[in-house]
């Protein structure tokens, strides 16, 4: 039996919970849209921009200033996101490595209990317990708490 904890989120936007709500997330992308055009048009002043230790001046429209600063502060906050959470990624990351190396690991006792069945108690436990604590991964339990 395999149970995954990943989750599918291409699943999720298919026919999963969210399915019914993307016509409110189209209504709130076209709405989003109407009043991004209407606040263009409404702000059509241009504004001198002047960075005083520099010689250059930029002329641009309001709405165009707003609207990148927009953009590049959802960026930023974007990137910012992103890089906070690197730490939980990387432990996510070796996690699953280590969860897939325990399964291989049980595969591999099971098949070990499954041949020795046929064979004494007594030289079943002996093998079980040798293979149970050996190891050839790098971040193998130690008995040590981490």
């Amino acid at each position: 039996m395999h149970v995954s904890t990943r989750i599918d989120l291409k699943a999720l936007l298919r026919g999963g919970v969210l399915r019914r709500f993307r016509p409110f997330f189209w209504m709130f992308v076209v709405l989003a849209g109407l009043v991004g055009v209407v606040f263009a048009l409404s702000n059509r002043e241009v504004l001198l921009i002047q960075l005083l230790p520099l010689p250059f001046t930029i002329e641009a429209p309001v709405y165009l200033i707003l609207m990148s600063m927009l953009f590049l502060g959802v960026l930023l906050g974007g990137v910012g996101a992103w890089v906070s959470s690197f730490g939980e990624r990387y432990k996510a990351r070796n996690q699953s490595r280590r969860v897939k190396w325990l399964e291989a690991k049980l595969e591999e006792e099971r098949g070990l209990r499954r041949d020795s069945l046929g064979d004494e108690g007594k030289r079943r436990a002996r093998i079980l317990g040798q293979n149970a604590l050996k190891s050839d991964h790098p971040d193998s339990y130690s008995g040590r708490s981490t």
